[in-house]
């Protein structure tokens, strides 16, 4: 996508934000693949477009983690800039599509209404009942004192 089609969402009001995603794999081939991949996914989104994206070099990290048992892991990191419809889309996107980081570009300032944010926070609320359900996370509640 271009800079003319950037300025075109940006006149509608979308946000303009800076996504880094990374991967851990066993191979270079894997870590290239699959992060291409996982972009490609967010590629197909309708309310979410990626303006630039730019790949590192896939790198042999010194200190694998323990799942990988001394073997090689291999890291690559790729900054996009994408156009976001809404401020609630750009909440899913992060919970489903897991950047490392976010980056807010523009607009400094909006205003939100009241029923963007409850869909937002039911969305959180959705994910953290998954991760519970699954045995991955959740809050726990503990009724001693």
């Amino acid at each position: 996508m271009s800079k003319e089609i950037l300025g075109e969402h940006l006149d509608k009001g979308w946000i303009h934000a800076r996504m880094f995603f990374e991967v851990l794999a066993g191979s270079e081939e894997v870590a290239r693949d699959s992060l291409k991949k996982h972009l490609g996914s967010v590629k197909k989104m309708e309310n979410i477009k990626i303006v630039e994206e730019k790949y590192e070099d896939v790198v042999e990290v010194d200190d694998a983690p323990k799942q990988f048992k001394g073997k090689k892991a291999y890291s690559q990191v790729c900054e996009v800039d994408v156009v976001v419809s809404s401020v609630e889309n750009l909440v899913y996107s992060v919970i489903f599509f897991g950047p490392s980081s976010i980056e807010i570009i523009s607009p400094k300032e909006m205003r939100m209404k009241f029923e963007e944010v409850q869909s937002m926070a039911n969305a959180v609320a959705e994910i953290m009942h998954r991760y519970a359900s699954a045995g991955a996370g959740g809050i726990i509640i503990s009724g001693k004192k």
